[in-house]
């Protein structure tokens, strides 16, 4: 009876624990594995929808800054028009006034007083023409501001739109690139934890970010003299490597790297550019932040150094920039 008792004793105690484990979260879940590889992929396809977006958020504000500039013309050239039929309305308003007023009939007197009837009917002829040209400078004036105002109309209407699609655009891009930070920030982390690499550089667009990424990936592998992969690298092998995976070729011999590519100062670096020492018998590749990833001696692993430990080496030569 009591070992009967106490397997039951035993058995609720283990029921009891497994519930309480499942309610409070004691067991553990086992880790998810990280894949920087699928990560980098994320961030490829992201960054592509960003460029896109990027660059249609650029096209539309020059085509927005250039229906502003055409409206601003348009309001230069309406601006006369209106002016001048304001002007000429308010001329034949006067005119009417002056017939109202009796303004005609004195002109009338005066001429039948000092000319012939004759000399009156001219005049009179004369006013009627004056008046008939200005009704149709005035109609002609209106149907070209008209036309103006069509156009102005247009591009207004054009402009609104414009500035709809800035706005939803400028939303896009603000989403994609916290999506951008989100991916550059579970990348580093899955870097750091699979490689124990004291930096790790942002996400790099284009072929200098793939060669980056490449030599990331074969970090602790060791060093081994005249190799070049896949499980081995000496210096310029890694180099020489990591941008073969862009299109990139390069000797296997670091003299002759430094001497195929344009030189760049230590203030201008940036990721993927090569870095020598040691009158060119060591090489790296910038990272950035002031750091490198190299194939050090023998004994050692593909790992990241600060520049300043790298200057250890022995004189700095210089930089080139593959392209």
């Amino acid at each position: 009876m009591r070992v009967a008792t106490g397997t039951t004793s035993r058995s609720a105690v283990v029921v009891l624990v497994a519930v309480l484990a499942a309610v409070t979260g004691l067991v553990t879940a086992a880790p998810v594995h990280a894949d920087p590889a699928e990560t980098e992929r994320q961030l490829d396809a992201t960054w592509n929808k960003l460029e896109k977006v990027g660059e249609t958020y650029k096209q539309n504000e020059a085509d927005l800054r250039r229906s502003q500039r055409a409206a601003a013309k348009l309001a230069r050239q309406i601006k006369p028009l209106r002016d001048k039929v304001d002007a000429m309305y308010a001329d034949i308003g006067v005119m009417a006034a002056a017939a109202y007023k009796g303004g005609d009939l004195r002109l009338v007197n005066s001429i039948m007083e000092h000319g012939s009837a004759g000399t009156m009917l001219d005049q009179v002829s004369t006013l009627d023409r004056i008046a008939a040209d200005r009704h149709r400078k005035v109609a002609a004036y209106e149907r070209a501001k008209r036309t103006l105002d069509a156009k102005k109309a247009t591009l207004d209407r054009r402009i609104a739109a414009d500035r709809v699609k800035a706005k939803r655009l400028k939303a896009q891009k603000a989403r994609i690139e916290k999506q951008m930070k989100d991916l550059q920030a579970k990348r580093a982390r899955e870097i750091s934890a699979t490689s124990g690499a004291d930096y790790v550089p942002p996400y790099i667009p284009g072929a200098a970010g793939k060669a980056v990424r490449f030599a990331y990936a074969q970090l602790g592998k060791p060093y081994v003299w005249n190799t070049a992969g896949p499980d081995t690298y000496d210096c310029s092998g890694l180099t020489m490597a990591a941008w073969a995976t862009v299109g990139v070729s390069m000797q296997h011999y670091t003299v002759s790297q430094y001497n195929a590519f344009p030189k760049v100062s230590r203030g201008e670096l940036q990721p993927g550019d090569l870095l020598f020492w040691n009158n060119l018998q060591h090489e790296a590749m910038y990272v950035g932040n002031g750091y490198a990833i190299h194939a050090p001696t023998p004994g050692e692993n593909v790992k990241v150094s600060s520049m300043s430990q790298l200057d250890y080496i022995g004189p700095y030569d210089g930089a080139v920039r593959p392209a």
